[in-house]
């Protein structure tokens, strides 16, 4: 037996779906916060409310979408096309969730956060500010996807523990290069230099973290630069103005050179030995305390 029924109260979408205002009739389990005779959000039918679901304020369900369990959609969020939101889930705010996305779990999406095409958002992820999760995305566990960031795939987010005191969790997102670690929200510089005003053991602990994910930057980077120069003088030839952007030596950059090396044989390198040979030499010179020399002079 429906909770709710559609009532006459009608509102028409640009799209010309019809929506109507959904009326609580029986008690709901889990939502003493709804009253009998209380009018909830929009529906287009009464397929897109199920069990113990309800929709709020100005919130709309339509398409094919279905909002069931105990999940709430409240403020002007949306839920649309084929979408599903289920379990303990909550969407609000102006959140659009929509296409094959589901949300589910215990999972929070609210800001103007987008979740769409087969993404998923579940366990106790919570996804909000302009965050963007689509494609196959999969954001779950603790992770906590805020700002302007895109989600399109598992490698564009990590979550980490703080092992060393608290245990709790904190997130790191790729495409926007920052840290959410419990009230804090800024770059790894800004987490380390914080951490350590906390205390010399979490500055040592944030650190070694960040410098690890920034590694993994590096060796994107220089991955992406040996697919499409395969050589240093192939990198010239394509007039590119800074070669490979890593973090040896600060950060190493060709702008300015017009001409090729006099040095054949560095020019024919493949780029990614042409890299760890200026890594080695970098390192070489930190351990005799003597300035790097140019590698193309």
């Amino acid at each position: 037996m429906k909770n709710f029924k559609l009532t006459d109260k009608t509102k028409t979408l640009d799209s010309g779906i019809i929506l109507h205002c959904i009326e609580c009739i029986s008690e709901i389990p889990g939502k003493p916060e709804v009253k009998v005779g209380d009018k909830g959000g929009w529906a287009e039918k009464e397929s897109n409310i199920d069990e113990n679901a309800w929709v709020y304020d100005n919130a709309m369900v339509y398409g094919d979408a279905k909002v069931s369990g105990n999940a709430k959609v409240s403020g002007n969020a949306r839920v649309y096309g084929d979408a599903k939101v289920s379990g303990n889930a909550k969407v609000s705010g102006n959140a659009r969730v929509y296409d094959n996305a589901k949300v589910y779990g215990n999972a929070v999406v609210y800001g103007n956060a987008r979740v769409y095409d087969n993404a998923k958002v579940y366990g106790n992820a919570v996804v909000y500010g302009n965050a963007v999760v689509y494609d196959n995305a999969k954001v779950s566990g603790n992770a906590e996807i805020l700002g302007d960031t895109e989600i399109q795939s598992k490698e564009d987010y990590i979550v980490f523990k703080n092992w060393w005191s608290s245990g709790r969790f904190f997130t790191w997102t790729r495409s926007n290069n920052m840290w959410r670690v419990g009230c804090f929200y800024g770059t790894g510089e800004e987490l380390v230099a914080k951490a350590y005003k906390d205390s010399e053991k979490s500055g040592r602990e944030y650190e070694r973290v960040v410098k690890y994910v920034q590694s993994i930057l590096d060796d994107d980077e220089k991955k992406e630069y040996a697919e499409e120069y395969s050589t240093y003088e192939a990198a010239l030839e394509a007039g590119l103005q800074e070669c490979f952007k890593l973090q040896i030596r600060g950060r190493m950059s060709c702008k300015g050179i017009k001409e090729k090396p006099q040095v054949s044989v560095l020019a024919k390198m493949p780029l990614a030995d042409l890299l760890s040979n200026e890594r080695n030499q970098s390192d070489k010179s930190k351990q005799n305390d003597k300035e790097q020399l140019p590698l193309f002079d």
